[in-house]
């Protein structure tokens, strides 16, 4: 017997669209200011990790603007799915590889070599052939 799925000529198939529900918009709650004010005050001291290993963070302190702001865009490609503190170590670890991180060092690198050096990340190995 052939699969109906190679005989669409001879199998007409009814498809009906599917109903989606409303969806009613949400309005903020009465007491939106309080909870934003209580936000505002735990996050005043900023002592999260992201505070001073987030993307921005992470960079060499001897990199010129242009190569910081190369680092910077390194450290978020490899956020993805990663710690902030493992982050912040890969850059280190591509730092001291190679001095102030550029993309020069990265063309001239192969996937693997990056690979290893980020490994810790979450899916290092499609991070270093994105990177590359």
């Amino acid at each position: 017997m052939i699969s109906p799925y190679f005989q669409n000529e001879k199998i007409e198939q009814k498809i009906e669209p599917k109903l989606q529900p409303k969806i009613e918009p949400k309005y903020p709650s009465s007491n939106w200011e309080e909870v934003y004010e209580n936000i505002r005050k735990m996050r005043s001291d900023k002592t999260a990790p992201v505070d001073t290993l987030g993307c921005d963070e992470c960079y060499a302190k001897c990199a010129t603007d242009k190569e910081r702001r190369f680092q910077q865009l390194v450290s978020l490609l490899l956020s993805s799915q990663t710690n902030d503190k493992i982050n912040s170590a890969a850059l280190v670890r591509l730092n001291e590889r190679f001095g102030s991180l550029k993309p020069t060092d990265i063309l001239s690198s192969n996937e693997s070599e990056i690979a290893a050096i980020i490994k810790p990340v979450g899916f290092y190995n499609t991070k270093g052939n994105d990177l590359k």
